[in-house]
C-alpha cells in the first residue's frame, strides 16, 4: 500500500506562526527538514499535535502552554493548518488564533477540500480578515471543533459535528489515550528517555494487567502500625505496676517540696526590695554631692578661662611694646655711621646721572636687539637663496613652463601652486625633480587650468576665488639682471641691520649702568626713610619700656591666682570621681540583687503558695533555705522524670496524656483492659496478612504477564528489517531486590501474637521493612528494559541501559522501532499513516537512516527528518534559513528538493 493511499495528514501550512511568517510542507512521503539550529524544525513539527492531540494538557512543547500559545499565535492572523486524506476525500483541520484578549487561546475548525493558501492570502499575500475567511469557507462545511469533537472526529467515537477523520481508529475503551502517549514520543524520539520507554510498554499493556500498582502503605501500614502498637501495649502493661507505685512516691515528696518554695520565694523578694531601698537612698545623696562639686567646678572653670583670657590679652600687648623696643635697638645698631646730610647729597647726584643716561639710550633703543638678529638671519637666508636660484637659472622649470603656458596661464597656475616651484631645477644630476613625460606633464597643468571657470577655480568638494591669491612675479623667476638687483638690496638692508645690531648691544651697557643707578637711589631712599622713624620712634622708647615692667607684675599676680584655682579644680574633681565611682558600686549592688532572684529558677506558677512561719530575715540565709529545698525537689523530679520516660520508652508514649495525673489515670486502666486488647489484636492481624499475600500474588502474576507481552513485542519487531542490526530484542529484566519481597513474602494469618516473643517480633520485622522499604509498589519498579542488539558481524550484545549502548545511531534506532511497532499495535492495522519525528538524525549514516525510513513507511509511518546537513535518505529536503528579521520563511518554490533516488536530484 501507497503512502498516498493511506489516511493522514498530506500538508501543513503556517501562516504567522511561530517563527514562520509563511510555511509549506508536504507530509505523506518521507522528508528532512534542514537547517542551523534554532532554525524552528522542531517547532513546526511539534504543531502536529494541534491535530492529533484534543487537550492541551497533554500535548508537549518546549515552553509552559501560556508561553506556547504566545509564542504559536501572536495575534489572530496567526494559523496553522492541516491537509488530511480521510475517508471521505480530503478534508482541513486548523487551529486559529484568538488574540491576546482571548489570552493567546486558539480555536479549531475543518472543512471539506483540498488547502489553498489563497484562500487565506489577498493578491498581495497578506492575510485575510478571519471572518473574511470563514464566511469563504462557509459552503465547504466548514466547522468549529472543540477538544472533545476532535477526538471524536479522530477515532470515530463521539459527537464530532458531523466530521470524519479517521486518523485515529482508536474505538476500544482508553485507546485514545495511549496513542495520544506514544504519538508524543514519536514527535521527540531523539530526546525520549528509557524510563519514559518502560511506562510507555505499561500504557500500551494497561488492559492486560490485574493489578499495575498497590499501595501497601496506604492500605496496610496504619493497620499494621495498629497492630504494632496494641501488641507492645499488652507486652508493656504487664511490666510497669512496680514502677507506677515508685512514681507515687516521688510526685508525693516533691509536692511537698513545692508547697514550700513559693513562700520562700517570696520573701526573699521582699529581701531584695528593701536592699534596693537602702542603695537608692544613699545614691540620692551621691548625687546631690556630685551635683554640687559639679556646679563648683563649672564656676572655677569659668574665673580660670577670664584670668587665662586676660593673660593671652597681655602677651599679646608685650609682643607689641617688646617688639618695639627690639626694633628700635636692630635700627640704631643698622643706622649707627648713617651721615643723613651726606645721603640726600648724594641722592641729587644720582638723578642727575640717571637723566643723562635715559637720554642716551632713547636714542639707540629704536629696536631691540633680538629683533635685529632675527632680521640679520633671515636676511642671509634670502641672499643665499636668490644666489642659489641664480645659478640655477639655466635648469630652472621656468624655462620649460612658459615653452608651453602664457605668462597668464602660469600666473593662474601658480596662484594654486607654490611659485618656488618655477626656479626648481629639473635638469641635471643634482636636482630635486625633473620631466619624466612632457605631454604627460603637459596634461596634468593643463587639466588643472580647466578646472578654471571665470575668476573661481573649481574642483572635488573645493572651490578657491584666484583674484584673492597673490600672482607670482614671474620675470623674478627667469630674468637674471634682475635676480642680481633683488641680491644687491638684500645685501645693503643687511649691512644697516649690522650696525643697528652694534649700536643695539651699546645700549645694554647703559642700562646696566642705569639699573645700577637705580639700585643706588632705592637704598638711599629708605635708609635716610629708616632714619627719620628711628628718631620719631625713639620719643616713646621709654614709656614702652615702663608698660613692659608694669604688664609682666600683673601677669604674675594672675597666674598665681588661675594656680590656686587649678588646684580647686583638681580637688573636686577627684570628690566628683568618688561619687561617680560609688553610684557605679551601687549599680553593680543592684545588678547583683537582681541577678540574686534572676538567676535563681524561680518556682512554677501552678506551685501553691503555703504560708510558712519559720522564715529568716537575713538574704543570705533564704537563699540557701531556696537552693536545698528547690534541689529536693528537682531530684525528686528526676525521679518521676525518670519513671515517667522508662514508662514511654516501653509503650513508645501511648499513654502520655495532657498532664502527670491523666498519665497515670491512663496506665491504671490499660492494666485493666490487657485480656480485651489481645484478642483485638489477633484479628486485625489475621486481616492484614491474608491481604498483603493476595495482593503480592496479583502483582507478580502481572509481571509474567509482561513478559509474555514482551516477546510478543519482540516477534513484532522482528518482522522489521534494518541494515545496521540484525536483531533486536527488549529484555525484562526483574529487580531482585524488588522481586525478593514480591514472590518470596511469607505471613502466617494464624501465628498467636502472645506466645511466642521471638516469633512475632521476626514476623512484624519483616512486615516492617517491607512496608518501610516499599511502601507502593508498582509494575514498573519490578523490572528493568534491557537491549539484545545483533549487528550484521554476527556479535550478539546486551545493553542494560539505553545510555551504554556506544552508538547513539544504535540507540535512535531502537527508539524508533520500539515506539513505532508500539504504535501500529495500538492502529490495529488500520489504513493510516502517521508522521514521526526524528531531530539530529545525522548520528545515523546514510544507509542506515535510509533503511530506518524506508523500514518506517512500509509499517504505515512517514519520516520527518531534522538536521544541520542535508542527506538524502528522504524523498524531499526543505532547506530553512532565518531571515534578517530572525522570520523564516519556508515556500516551496525557493526551499523544496525532490529526490529521485539515491544518486540524483532534480533542481528546486
Amino acid at each position: 500500500m501507497t503512502d498516498s493511499q493511506r489516511k493522514g495528514p498530506s500538508k501543513v501550512v503556517l501562516l504567522n506562526c511561530g517563527k514562520f511568517d509563511f510555511a509549506e510542507v508536504e507530509l505523506d512521503a518521507p522528508l528532512h527538514l534542514v537547517g542551523p539550529n534554532n532554525v524552528g524544525k522542531t517547532s513546526l513539527i511539534a504543531l502536529l499535535q494541534m491535530l492529533y492531540i484534543d487537550d492541551q494538557r497533554q500535548m508537549h512543547f518546549a515552553r509552559e502552554m501560556p508561553e506556547t500559545r504566545r509564542y504559536y499565535f501572536p495575534d489572530v492572523h496567526s494559523f496553522a493548518l492541516f491537509e488530511c486524506l480521510t475517508p471521505t476525500g480530503f478534508q482541513v483541520v486548523g487551529a486559529h488564533g484568538l488574540g491576546p484578549v482571548r489570552q493567546y487561546e486558539f480555536e479549531r475548525f475543518s472543512y471539506a477540500g483540498r488547502l489553498d493558501a489563497t484562500d487565506y492570502l489577498d493578491t498581495n499575500r497578506r492575510i485575510r480578515p478571519h471572518e473574511e475567511i470563514f464566511r469563504a469557507l462557509a459552503d465547504r462545511d466548514f466547522t468549529r471543533l472543540k477538544p472533545n469533537q476532535l477526538r471524536a472526529a479522530l477515532t470515530g467515537v463521539g459527537d464530532s459535528r458531523g466530521v470524519d477523520l479517521g486518523l485515529v481508529p482508536a474505538r476500544h475503551s482508553g485507546a485514545y489515550e495511549r496513542f495520544r502517549k506514544v504519538f508524543n514520543n514519536i514527535l521527540r524520539l531523539s530526546h525520549l528517555k528509557q524510563d519514559e520507554l518502560k511506562r510507555l510498554i505499561l500504557d500500551i499493556f494497561e488492559g492486560e494487567f490485574q493489578q499495575r500498582s498497590i499501595n501497601l502503605a496506604d492500605t496496610y501500614a496504619q493497620g499494621f502500625e495498629k497492630v504494632q502498637h496494641d501488641s507492645r501495649e499488652v507486652q508493656d502493661l504487664k511490666r510497669l505496676q512496680d514502677d507506677i507505685e515508685a512514681l507515687l512516691k516521688h510526685i508525693e515528696r516533691r509536692d511537698e517540696c513545692r508547697r514550700m518554695l513559693p513562700a520562700l520565694w517570696q520573701a526573699m523578694g521582699q529581701a531584695v526590695t528593701e536592699a534596693h531601698a537602702r542603695l537608692d537612698r544613699y545614691e540620692s545623696a551621691l548625687r546631690q554631692q556630685l551635683q554640687k562639686s559639679e556646679e563648683r567646678s563649672k564656676t572655677v572653670q569659668d574665673c580660670m578661662e577670664q584670668i587665662s583670657g586676660k593673660i593671652a590679652e597681655q602677651d599679646h600687648r608685650l609682643g607689641e611694646l617688646n617688639g618695639n623696643v627690639q626694633r628700635i635697638d636692630e635700627e640704631r645698631r643698622r643706622l649707627a655711621d648713617f651721615l643723613p646730610d651726606w645721603a640726600e647729597q648724594r641722592q641729587h647726584d644720582v638723578r642727575r646721572q640717571i637723566d643723562r643716561l635715559a637720554f642716551r639710550l632713547g636714542q639707540s633703543e629704536q629696536t631691540p636687539e633680538g629683533q635685529l638678529q632675527a632680521r640679520l638671519k633671515r636676511l642671509d637666508a634670502d641672499i643665499l637663496q636668490k644666489r642659489r636660484r641664480l645659478q640655477g637659472l639655466a635648469e630652472a622649470a621656468i624655462h620649460w613652463l612658459r615653452e608651453h603656458f602664457d605668462d597668464s596661464e602660469l600666473a593662474d597656475l601658480f596662484r594654486l601652486l607654490s611659485p618656488e616651484l618655477l626656479s626648481l631645477p629639473v635638469k641635471g644630476e643634482n636636482a630635486p625633480g625633473g620631466i619624466e613625460d612632457d605631454a604627460h606633464a603637459r596634461k596634468t597643468l593643463r587639466a588643472v587650468l580647466d578646472m578654471r571657470d571665470g575668476g573661481m577655480w573649481r574642483g572635488a568638494g573645493v572651490r578657491i576665488n584666484l583674484a584673492g591669491l597673490p600672482p607670482p612675479e614671474i620675470d623674478a623667476y627667469r630674468n637674471p639682471a634682475t635676480i642680481e638687483r633683488e641680491i644687491h638690496d638684500l645685501e645693503s638692508q643687511q649691512s644697516q641691520c649690522r650696525q643697528a645690531l652694534e649700536g643695539a648691544r651699546d645700549a645694554a651697557k647703559l642700562r646696566s649702568e642705569k639699573q645700577a643707578l637705580e639700585d643706588e637711589l632705592t637704598r638711599l631712599i629708605r635708609d635716610l626713610s629708616d632714619y627719620h622713624r628711628l628718631q620719631e620712634q625713639a620719643s616713646h622708647e621709654q614709656t614702652w619700656r615702663a608698660d613692659i615692667e608694669t604688664i609682666e607684675k600683673e601677669q604674675a599676680a594672675r597666674k598665681a591666682e588661675r594656680s590656686e584655682l587649678e588646684e580647686e579644680r583638681l580637688r573636686l574633681g577627684r570628690a566628683a570621681d568618688h561619687s561617680r565611682s560609688e553610684m557605679q558600686r551601687i549599680d553593680q549592688r543592684r545588678d547583683e540583687l537582681d541577678r540574686t532572684v534572676r538567676d535563681i529558677e524561680r518556682p512554677a506558677s501552678a506551685w501553691p503558695m503555703v504560708p510558712c512561719d519559720d522564715l529568716p530575715d537575713d538574704l543570705d540565709e533564704l537563699k540557701a533555705r531556696y537552693h536545698r529545698a528547690f534541689e529536693d525537689q528537682r531530684i525528686q523530679q528526676n525521679h518521676v522524670d525518670e519513671l515517667l520516660n522508662r514508662i514511654e520508652r516501653q509503650t513508645y508514649s501511648r499513654y502520655a496524656r495532657a498532664d502527670e495525673s491523666a498519665t497515670v489515670a491512663a496506665l491504671r486502666e490499660q492494666l485493666e483492659s490487657i485480656p480485651l486488647r489481645e484478642r483485638a489484636v489477633q484479628e486485625l492481624w489475621t486481616g492484614i496478612a491474608v491481604g498483603i499475600k493476595k495482593a503480592l500474588s496479583n502483582i507478580g502474576h502481572d509481571l509474567d504477564t509482561l513478559k509474555a507481552l514482551v516477546q510478543r513485542l519482540n516477534r513484532q519487531i522482528g518482522r522489521v528489517t534494518i541494515s545496521n542490526l540484525t536483531s533486536l530484542r527488549v529484555l525484562v529484566h526483574e529487580r531482585p531486590d524488588w522481586v525478593r519481597h514480591i514472590r518470596g513474602v511469607n505471613l502466617n494469618e494464624d501465628m498467636p501474637l502472645f506466645a511466642d516473643a521471638q516469633t512475632v517480633r521476626q514476623s512484624f520485622d519483616d512486615l516492617g521493612r517491607l512496608l518501610s522499604e516499599h511502601p507502593r509498589v508498582d509494575l514498573e519498579d519490578l523490572f528493568d528494559l534491557q537491549f539484545e542488539v545483533g549487528t550484521p558481524d554476527e556479535r550478539v550484545q546486551q545493553h542494560a541501559h539505553l545510555d551504554a549502548i556506544e552508538s547513539n545511531g544504535t540507540t535512535i534506532t531502537i527508539k524508533v522501532l520500539v515506539n513505532l511497532v508500539l504504535l501500529q499495535g495500538l492502529l490495529e492495522g488500520a489504513n493510516v499513516r502517521i508522521p514521526f519525528y526524528l531531530d539530529e538524525c545525522s548520528s545515523l549514516d546514510n544507509d542506515n537512516l535510509a533503511a530506518l525510513v524506508r523500514a518506517a513507511r512500509e509499517m504505515g509511518f512517514v519520516a520527518v527528518l531534522a538536521s544541520p546537513d542535508a542527506m538524502d535518505a528522504a524523498d524531499r529536503l526543505y532547506f530553512m534559513t532565518e531571515q534578517e528579521n530572525g522570520r523564516v520563511v519556508l515556500d516551496p518554490a525557493s526551499s523544496l528538493v525532490r529526490i529521485v533516488d539515491r544518486e540524483a536530484s532534480v533542481d528546486h
